[in-house]
């Protein structure tokens, strides 16, 4: 969070990078920007950069194929690994998808034929559905006190332009309460949430794709999308306004604080 160390390790990094040494970094793309702002890296990021997009169809047949190939397992029905693939192949989140997709079909593999079956698959609602029903599940398994504290935390860990937000674990108990914990744990637990283990201990959902692939979800966004874009506007200054040791002149006034009100 302080300014002053994160361009001081940006210069450690690109310091670290001379001579044979050669130093990796993989950043989502909405750090890009963020990225680009500290001094050090500015430069460096415009000549350096590689952008990973979604693997072609044959390397996705190769990613879900060849591990269970190397334990001895295969799909009952072969033209199953391609119909997964041709499923999501133009989606974002096509690696998300496909990644937990293959990992419930795993869970329900057959030990006995080592052979992952079709009937799984359809059951757990293919690779469109596979996390959406993972989602619903797990909201059916909360209790009834804790199941509008879920609605309530995806609120904020959504944007108004649908994608992810990052809170800290502090601002998570200030919205939630004291249910914060034990809500925020078992979601980690069943794999829609993501924790950081860094001194803010930041929380988001795991992927983008779980927004368009959870009908639930997808209905909060609507009905909360009036107010979204208000949230995300007051969030951001907020936390300008602390980073920049509260001064008077970044508070909201007169339109822009009746608008929020209202």
């Amino acid at each position: 969070p302080d300014p002053a160390v994160r361009e001081s390790f940006a210069t450690a990094l690109c310091a670290a990078a001379t001579g044979e040494t050669r130093v990796v970094i993989t950043l989502r793309d909405d750090f890009l920007i963020r990225v680009q702002q500290l001094t050090a890296m500015r430069e460096r990021l415009s000549r350096s950069l590689q952008l990973l997009a979604t693997p072609a169809k044959d390397d996705l047949l190769r990613v879900l194929i060849e591990p269970a190939r190397r334990v001895g397992y295969g799909f009952d029905d072969p033209e199953l690994p391609a119909r997964m693939i041709d499923t999501v192949l133009d989606h974002p989140g096509a690696l998300a998808l496909l990644s937990f997709a293959a990992s419930q079909l795993w869970r329900l593999r057959d030990r006995q034929t080592k052979l992952m079956r079709k009937k799984a698959y359809e059951a757990i609602g293919g690779v469109g559905g596979a996390l959406g029903q993972h989602a619903e599940a797990t909201l059916a398994m909360m209790s009834e006190r804790e199941r509008p504290l879920v609605r309530e935390a995806f609120r904020h860990l959504v944007t108004a332009q649908h994608t992810r937000a990052v809170l800290t674990g502090t601002e998570m108990r200030q919205l939630l309460g004291d249910g914060a914990g034990p809500v925020i744990e078992k979601l980690v637990a069943a794999r829609i949430l993501v924790t950081s283990t860094d001194a803010q201990d930041h929380v988001e959902i795991i992927h983008e794709a779980l927004i368009e692939s959870w009908p639930r979800l997808a209905g909060w966004l609507r009905e909360d999308a009036e107010t979204a874009r208000l949230r995300d506007s007051l969030r951001a200054s907020a936390r300008q306004w602390e980073e920049r040791g509260q001064p008077n002149g970044l508070l909201w006034r007169k339109e822009t604080l009746a608008e929020y009100r209202v």
